[in-house]
């Protein structure tokens, strides 16, 4: 194709070659009027795809967060917990506890939740959790994220002391909840005699364990301990609160913040020795008190409802919730 032919086909481009041979401009001048041109146009087009592409990238965001936000509130709508005192553990920010890593620097677990139901004005916040005693974690397993649930690992024949607060990161004050429920899961031995235990600092009003609970109970003036004894297998620990087995029922107890509402919540996570890793997952959900028990037919139970087979609660080991 020759100048000519080009010419003809970008009217443009044509014009402004002759507007700069009319004025027969050197090369070096015709070059820079002509170049001056093409780039500002080049860059005008880079700017405007920028822009464009960038406001995409910000609805495409929004979109998602707005999705994201809408699943939330279905499932809690939908959850049997929605009229309680909800706390949902959404992701971990930052995982160091005891300074034992995998992350750098401060000690500690930083959760990011949402909240409802609690009595606090902000339903976003940071759940941290710090390790006040040495802290040996499990060769084997990681703390994690299940679900719903904070899962945290340790070495059999080993013990560590926990302390939870909630966190408001925009006024950077720690939040004192007026209600809530504290729930731990998952409370069982291992196969080599690792019964797992759990120690709760007397924070509460009321506990609340199943009917048919199989864990032992230790009751102190200071603090209240739950032993487990039956066997737990790898894959058996929930994911959600929406129903649990009658054997992760089993193997649970739900706390009722008292009157004075919730600071801090300190506990502790041991084992007898054995050989294998252990772990314990816990929530601030009012599991035993709305989770319904999905039985081994497929069928679900309201959590209070006493049908045979059922795992209903029992306030303070005792009384049946109705």
């Amino acid at each position: 194709m020759d100048f000519e032919q080009g010419s003809q086909g970008d009217g443009n481009t044509s014009d402004r070659l002759q507007a700069c041979n009319r004025h027969f401009m050197p090369k070096k001048a015709f070059n820079a009027c002509c170049g001056r041109q093409v780039i500002l146009g080049s860059c005008f087009v880079l700017m405007t795809f920028s822009m464009g592409a960038s406001y995409l990238s910000y609805w495409r965001a929004y979109n998602e967060l707005s999705r994201r936000e809408a699943s939330r509130t279905r499932i809690l709508q939908d959850s049997p917990c929605a009229a309680f005192p909800f706390i949902r553990l959404e992701k971990i920010l930052h995982s160091n506890l005891g300074g034992r890593g995998p992350d750098q620097g401060d000690e500690g677990i930083v959760y990011r939740v949402s909240m409802s139901n609690v009595g606090v004005p902000v339903s976003r916040a940071e759940l941290r959790l710090h390790a006040y005693t040495p802290y040996v974690p499990s060769a084997g397993r990681g703390n994690s994220l299940n679900g719903e649930w904070a899962s945290i690992a340790w070495e059999p024949g080993t013990w560590v002391g926990l302390v939870a607060n909630f966190w408001d990161p925009h006024t950077k004050q720690n939040l004192t909840l007026p209600r809530g429920y504290l729930s731990f899961c998952d409370i069982d031995a291992g196969i080599d005699g690792e019964k797992e235990f759990v120690t709760v600092s007397n924070f509460f009003e009321n506990y609340y364990v199943g009917n048919t609970a199989t864990a032992q109970v230790e009751e102190h003036k200071l603090t209240t301990t739950f032993w487990g004894n039956e066997p737990g297998f790898s894959g058996d620990s929930p994911k959600q609160g929406m129903s649990f087995t009658p054997a992760q029922k089993r193997k649970t107890v739900t706390f009722q913040v008292g009157a004075g509402g919730l600071q801090a919540a300190v506990f502790k996570f041991g084992a007898l020795p054995g050989s294998h890793p252990r772990s314990i997952q816990f929530a601030f959900q009012p599991t035993l008190l709305c989770t319904r028990t999905q039985m081994p037919d497929g069928k679900l139970l309201t959590a209070t409802e006493l049908s045979p087979g059922n795992i209903f609660p029992l306030a303070n080991g005792k009384e049946t919730v109705k």
